[in-house]
């Protein structure tokens, strides 16, 4: 038996929502989106969605990249656009009871269960809502009901086998409460219960979504999960935070589930992969569950004090990537065309200039040239060597595949070229630097426990590693694909689960909750606003920039009037 009780949507202190806006369409493969007035304005559904009015759109590479190769299209006509910054109009919000048959016996001790969550990958309908609020729950304690404060919860989501179909259910981990008083442990019977989003909030929205047209950032008003919103502090414009949502969540699933980097240490970050396997296996989607499951070993996760090389290292997501590698007490080396980003990655953007020396974690410890592939890939081999087990690629399969033969275990005899210089490599500044002197790179951070000794600290090239035990397998990340064929001995190749951000609320809430926390606190600089396009009609102006290749080293955003 199920009773819901709605409530009212908390809108009143945002402007009327107009029943139409103005949307761009894609009504083919190849073509331009065309501007469309009076569209309808798109509906809450679920629980722990909300509406935002868009101010600011972020232009990304797959909005132009989907139309003219036909893919990632999942209807015509399409509402495309992965990300927005703009204020928070409706919530809405319902708690909902519910009695639930068949479940595990650690899935009943769990006794919580969060929102349906609709799959992309398997066409699970969600029928069993258990206790379920936007952020709000109580438990039964001793016949006693007591209010469970907004903490950051595990959420289990999973399938059940059913006779007539798959039904995907999401669980909430029970938490801790005094026996005495029945208060969650940690807190007190008062702590407030007010969820993390509100109306009237600035907020970058996140849409890793594209099958809900809903949920598109090329309208005037965008549904999102709430744990798929970020709030912006004061010091981050619209601007800014159009630009960084999906540069963030794909840096940190690349960085967090395929290579295992632990975030706990910076600012409460998750550690991802911990989360991701506390989970039941069908609870991720068919195309991502062996990575998530078995992509890296235990004791083969990056830890601090090992090496990460990105090639492709001007993107917004390589961008991310180094940041939140430094902060997190890897080293970087960043592979780059150094004519056009040297320069960018060698001085400090958005932050604070009378930090700049405490705060060098926006810069890689190393920056290599990319002009010349092999070159880069015989620079990385004799300074790093066997070092060198991880590495992220931005770019596509063919800058992958140099990047591979950089790695322990690839292939050195691939990467010989005459020009190469196995005796030297480059500095962040640019110059090159003989390997008995390596490039003194701003100190690593020493908040949040990171402990690992700066380059600059240490006395030769011998001591660029922190002892340790050899880990057997290199790992290699591709963003936008990876080399053909199989991988060599002791390589793992891996493919970034992106759909964790919005199937899984859990890494959702984790990751967004996480990137508020960076934002406030400054330790993350937004990527470079690379220029500027206002009013909706001008999103297929800047896609052609894109096209052109004009934007590089920062994203382009577009203004929508009166909204900034």
């Amino acid at each position: 038996m199920s009773t819901s009780n709605p409530l009212a949507s908390t809108d009143k202190a945002a402007r009327e929502i107009p029943p139409s806006q103005r949307v761009l369409l894609l009504h083919g493969p190849r073509q331009p989106y065309h501007v469309t007035h009076d569209y309808a304005v798109p509906q809450l559904h679920h629980d722990r969605e909300i509406l935002v009015r868009t101010a600011v759109i972020g232009l990304n590479p797959i909005d132009w990249k989907s139309p003219d190769f036909n893919f990632a299209i999942p209807e015509l006509p399409y509402i495309a656009g992965r990300e927005c910054a703009g204020e928070v109009v409706q919530l809405k919000t319902r708690v909902e009871t519910s009695s639930v048959q068949g479940l595990s016996e650690a899935s009943k001790a769990d006794g919580l269960l969060s929102p349906e969550v609709p799959s992309a990958a398997e066409d699970a309908e969600a029928d069993v809502v258990i206790d379920v609020t936007d952020n709000t729950a109580s438990t039964n304690v001793h016949g006693k009901d007591t209010p469970i404060p907004a903490v950051e919860p595990i959420i289990h989501t999973f399938l059940t086998n059913d006779a007539s179909a798959a039904k995907r259910v999401s669980v909430v981990n029970a938490v801790e409460v005094d026996d005495k008083t029945g208060a969650p442990l940690g807190t007190s019977s008062s702590t407030s219960t007010s969820g993390r989003i509100t109306t009237g909030d600035r907020v970058l929205a996140i849409s890793t979504d594209y099958r809900d047209l809903r949920k598109g950032a090329y309208q005037e008003y965008v549904v999102v999960w709430d744990y798929n919103t970020v709030r912006l502090p004061p010091h981050v414009s619209c601007e800014a935070g159009a630009t960084m949502g999906v540069a963030f969540v794909a840096a940190v699933l690349a960085l967090g589930v395929n290579l295992g980097v632990d975030f706990s240490s910076v600012a409460g970050g998750p550690d991802l992969l911990s989360i991701v396997r506390r989970l039941p296996p069908a609870a991720l989607a068919a195309d991502i569950r062996d990575e998530c499951v078995r992509g890296i070993g235990t004791s083969d996760r990056a830890r601090a004090g090992d090496w990460l090389a990105i090639w492709g290292a001007s993107s917004t997501s390589a961008h991310m990537a180094i940041q939140l590698a430094r902060l997190a007490g890897l080293r970087v080396a960043a592979v780059v065309d150094t004519a056009k980003h040297g320069w960018r990655l060698a001085r400090k953007d958005g932050a604070d200039e009378e930090d700049e020396k405490e705060k060098g974690w926006w810069q890689p410890d190393w920056v290599v040239d990319s002009h010349d592939p092999a070159r880069a890939v015989a620079v990385l081999r004799a300074n790093l060597g066997s070092r060198l087990r991880f590495g992220f690629d931005t770019r596509g399969r063919d800058t992958a595949a140099w990047l591979l033969q950089a790695l322990a275990g690839g292939d050195p005899t691939a990467a010989s070229n005459k020009k190469a210089t196995a005796s030297s490599s480059t500095s962040a500044s640019g110059r090159t630097t003989p390997r008995s002197s390596p490039p003194s790179p701003p100190a690593t951070p020493r908040g949040d426990n990171n402990v690992v000794a700066p380059i600059s600290d240490m006395a030769d090239a011998d001591d660029l590693a922190v002892e340790q035990t050899p880990a057997p397998k290199s790992h290699l990340v591709g963003l936008t694909g990876l080399p053909k064929g199989t991988p060599p001995p002791h390589t793992v190749f891996h493919n970034v689960p992106i759909k964790l951000f919005h199937e899984v609320p859990a890494v959702g809430e984790a990751l967004s909750s996480w990137l508020e926390r960076l934002l406030a606190a400054k330790k993350l600089v937004p990527p470079v606003v690379a220029g500027v396009e206002d009013g909706l009609e001008r999103v297929n102006a800047g896609l052609d920039r894109l096209r052109a290749g004009e934007i590089s080293g920062g994203r382009l955003v577009v203004r929508l009037e009166g909204r900034t």
